[in-house]
């Protein structure tokens, strides 16, 4: 079983507060922007010797979840595995100058999330 930072029955970790940034500020995008489709985190997760994060869903988004224990992001794409947001957690509040535990990158929509044991590396 995974241990998540924080419970909630909505999206994604169910914490977040105020601290949120525009989506292209998320490590993972270009500095021109662009930020990577599905298909291209998964072959960079999937590579040899690569994690196996676990997939949720909510809605039309896949979510892809990777946690160590203390730190853990989730990132969803769009049914055409665009990425439509992210959110970086931590056991600490080392984000927004110490104020929250959580940043957000982009528009969370209101959707219920369904947690699963599926794997990113082991999808068709």
């Amino acid at each position: 079983m995974r241990a998540f930072l924080c419970i909630g029955a909505t999206l994604l970790f169910g914490c977040g507060g105020p601290c949120h940034s525009p989506l292209e500020e998320w490590e993972r995008c270009a500095p021109d922007g662009s930020c990577p489709t599905l298909d291209e985190v998964a072959a960079d997760y999937c590579g040899e010797g690569g994690l196996n994060p676990f997939l949720d869903y909510c809605g039309e988004f896949t979510i892809v979840v990777e946690n160590d224990g203390l730190f853990g992001s989730e990132e969803a794409y769009d049914a055409e595995g665009n990425l439509a947001f992210a959110r970086v957690c931590g056991d600490t509040p080392d984000y927004c100058a110490g104020a929250e535990a959580c940043h957000v990158y982009g528009e969370i929509p209101d959707c219920e999330t369904v947690l699963t044991n599926d794997r990113l590396c082991d999808k068709d």
